[in-house]
């Protein structure tokens, strides 16, 4: 009389005459629940339930999920969070959405060039970036450079960057990063509007 399978993951035995009794499992898995009918159910190595063994319960953490690793708990982290400090008591201690020294991924550092100037280095939504001194724009683009616009003063940026002080028969100045319109000699700005620059030509005939 051969016995058969008792169920998922166990190897047939014959203890005292008795048929699988109790369930001799695969190796890595176990009988948790004690019901013959489904066997060795459980995986030891992956359930966060029963890690390595019945009742091993992993526990939770900070911003991470409670996992089981090759039958080791472990705490796989929430999108934007890492456990940089690979301190698994404090869970995944730090976001990565902000952090300039873990900017998108734990260990990668927001710097900015050894020329840069006015300018913080800064992690925004997993990116590095920089945030300007007030009354500074970084106009270019370029973070390696910091924030090289001085809105207070620049001609082609002033106040904000994109705004040029110019206009029509004038010479603009940026004071205070406000924009002020010079009229060339025999021109006046008659309507106020210095998006239009000296628009009247007070010498014409």
């Amino acid at each position: 009389r051969a016995c058969a399978m008792a169920g998922p993951n166990t190897r047939m035995s014959c203890v005292q005459g008795v048929c699988n009794m109790p369930l001799v499992c695969v190796q890595g898995f176990a009988d948790c629940d004690g019901m013959v009918t489904n066997g060795c159910e459980v995986n030891l190595a992956s359930s966060s339930e029963n890690c390595a063994r019945c009742g091993m319960v992993c526990p939770s953490a900070p911003n991470a999920v409670a996992a089981c690793q090759e039958g080791q708990c472990a705490a796989t982290c929430g999108m934007g969070f890492g456990n940089c400090d690979m301190n698994a008591a404090n869970g995944c201690e730090t976001d990565t959405r902000r952090s300039a020294m873990h900017c998108g991924a734990c260990g990668r550092v927001c710097s900015i060039g050894g020329d840069a100037m006015n300018a913080t280095p800064t992690c925004v939504d997993g990116a590095c970036s920089v945030t300007c001194a007030e009354g500074f724009g970084n106009c270019d683009g370029n973070d390696t450079n910091g924030c090289e616009t001085n809105l207070q003063s620049s001609t082609m940026h002033c106040g904000a960057c994109g705004m040029a002080c110019q206009g029509a028969n004038a010479t603009g100045t940026c004071t205070a990063g406000r924009c002020m319109l010079t009229c060339n000699a025999g021109f006046a700005d008659c309507d106020g509007n210095a998006a239009n620059g000296c628009e009247v030509a007070t010498n014409a005939s």
